[in-house]
């Protein structure tokens, strides 16, 4: 603290009402003071003053008198260390420091919190800082203190919550914005909301009318009744809303949660959410595609074995020198092709039903994909000649069975590459 024993205090009467006089705080009028070493301090009592003798200390600056509020401190080197010290504390007045120190109020922060809410009471004595009050203000500030230690700023919402059991005003709010009660309706009432509340929440519900509805349709948990109101099922509540969950509960059975998925499988004819999926990840447009795209793969590994057989078969017949067989496997490895040709264009097998010989079937696939694939004729031709090798025992010799091989060789390709 800074020595004030060598300051010039005269003991004065106030200064003239029509003087320029500024009112200004303890430490404010201090800080000037510490600007100037030199100037006059004056000091007067105050009169009237309702906390017996105040003394009051202004200084003359540029035409103004600065003066502090008043204090019972008439030593200004008190005066002085006494409001440096508030200063440190947070405090502009020694009015309020000193209310502060009768309250057991360390700083101006907790100070003025205090003041400003309604644990502080000014209505129990004619003076604020009479005795009664300062007892009152003092066990005041203590229950301050713990209901803001647990998020509580105001006294009523405080000593509500712990008269029902709760202890933070995080959980206070939950309760009571949810719905389950009404604030201050009575402290036996809002126990009982306060346990029906705890049960709700134990199971997800934070509330009223979303515990209520799921009460009504017999769901037990949040999470349930959450996804029924977003599956699209639910549309609103009363005897509907039950025949909605009914629904619901069939379509979860099958794996569904939503309903427009779940009547659009319903239409296509899956009964599982699962295959539903499957249908839906292959980028098939149809349901005829999609049995087709799950059936083919077998029948296609099937057929191609059986042509790698065929075509190994008729090698060895031409090395053999066996050109009729040669060639009547040849002609065959063409009709196993064409018949995988056309399982890729019209998504169905060829049986006993629409069996079709190799140029109906070539007929059929040049009018589906506007492609010639050969001369029907000339197929006519080699079709008729194996006729003859297998009902004749037709004998072919080495360049016919070459020329034939070319023929079908093209014909072969044309269609491995649909």
């Amino acid at each position: 603290m800074s020595n004030q024993k060598d300051r010039k205090v005269i003991f004065t009467a106030p200064p003239f009402e029509k003087t320029n006089t500024i009112g200004i705080s303890d430490k404010d009028f201090v800080s000037l003071i510490d600007e100037d070493n030199q100037i006059i301090i004056f000091k007067y009592k105050q009169v009237n003053s309702k906390d017996g003798e105040n003394f009051c200390f202004y200084i003359v600056k540029e035409g103004f008198c600065f003066r502090t509020n008043g204090s019972h401190l008439e030593n200004f080197q008190k005066f002085y260390d006494t409001v440096k010290l508030a200063s440190e504390k947070g405090f502009s007045y020694l009015e309020f420091y000193f209310h502060s120190q009768d309250l057991e109020i360390e700083y101006a922060k907790d100070y003025h919190d205090f003041l400003l809410s309604d644990f502080y009471s000014q209505d129990n004595d004619s003076d604020f800082r009479g005795i009664r009050g300062i007892l009152i203000n003092k066990s005041g500030f203590k229950e301050f203190v713990k209901a803001k230690s647990k998020g509580f700023i105001n006294r009523k919402d405080y000593r509500c919550a712990i008269k029902i059991g709760i202890q933070d005003y995080v959980s206070f709010k939950e309760f009571i914005d949810s719905g389950f009660t009404e604030r201050y309706k009575g402290t036996r009432e809002m126990k009982k909301d306060y346990t029906i509340f705890l049960k709700a929440k134990e199971n997800g519900f934070m509330e009223i009318n979303d515990y209520e509805l799921a009460e009504e349709l017999g769901i037990k948990n949040y999470q349930e009744l959450e996804a029924f109101m977003k599956s699209g099922f639910y549309e609103r509540e009363g005897y509907y809303s039950t025949k909605e969950y009914e629904e619901f509960k069939k379509a979860k059975k099958l794996g569904f949660y939503i309903k427009s998925a779940y009547d659009e499988a319903l239409k296509l004819g899956f009964d599982n959410y699962d295959e539903y999926k499957k249908f839906l990840d292959s980028g098939c447009k149809t349901l005829e595609e999609y049995h087709f795209k799950i059936k083919f793969p077998p029948i296609f590994t099937q057929k191609s074995n059986k042509i790698k057989e065929i075509l190994n078969d008729s090698n060895k017949a031409f090395d053999s020198m066996s050109y009729e067989e040669f060639f009547r496997l040849k002609y065959l490895s063409v009709e196993k092709m064409a018949e995988i040709a056309y399982l890729k264009i019209f998504k169905k097998e060829l049986n006993k039903d629409n069996e079709l010989k190799l140029d109906e079937i070539i007929v059929e696939l040049n009018r589906k994909t506007e492609n010639k694939f050969v001369d029907l004729k000339e197929l006519k031709y080699w079709r008729r000649l194996r006729n003859k090798i297998i009902h004749e025992n037709f004998k072919l010799d080495k360049f016919e069975a070459m020329r034939g091989k070319e023929f079908l060789d093209e014909l072969y390709n044309n269609l491995n590459e649909l």
